[in-house]
């Protein structure tokens, strides 16, 4: 296997100025651009130099890559077809919330609920709560091409 290290400058764009909806920044290549953040009346852009490491897969690498399309594909049907059977079920038992199979108890229906907190509202009116209690994870993850 072969290595390079592969350095590229790219700049983070406001939505606005790509003719994009509202909330979602495009990334864009720029060359000889600057490190810095740079404020202008009309936009701010942040630079961000990089430096990543490539490498061409081997075999097994790429039929990892491939099972793992293969895999993606699989479970979206999966999902699709989970989703329908949910549905199909749902509907058989109407105001029930219990379903028997030749008398033996094979479905219920358990109630539960959701909390969570509104991110931009505690930001906007709370904004030292949100900044101590913000915890940041950072990950990766493998996006297929």
């Amino acid at each position: 296997m072969c290595c390079r290290s592969v350095t590229g400058t790219i700049a983070l764009l406001p939505s606005k100025r790509l003719g994009v909806r509202e909330g979602k920044p495009k990334v864009a290549n720029l060359k000889n651009a600057p490190t810095a953040i740079k404020t202008t009346k009309k936009t701010t852009r942040k630079v961000v130099t990089t430096t990543s490491i490539v490498v061409e897969l081997g075999v097994k690498a790429q039929k990892a890559v491939a099972d793992l399309v293969t895999l993606r594909d699989a479970i979206k049907q999966l999902e699709a077809q989970k989703k329908e059977s949910e549905a199909v079920i749902r509907e058989a038992l109407g105001e029930a919330k219990v379903g028997f199979i030749k008398g033996v108890k094979r479905v219920e229906l358990k109630d539960g609920k959701t909390t969570y907190f509104d991110r931009a509202l505690l930001e906007s009116d709370y904004p030292d709560a949100f900044t101590n209690t913000l915890r940041v994870t950072p990950y990766t993850k493998i996006v297929t091409m």
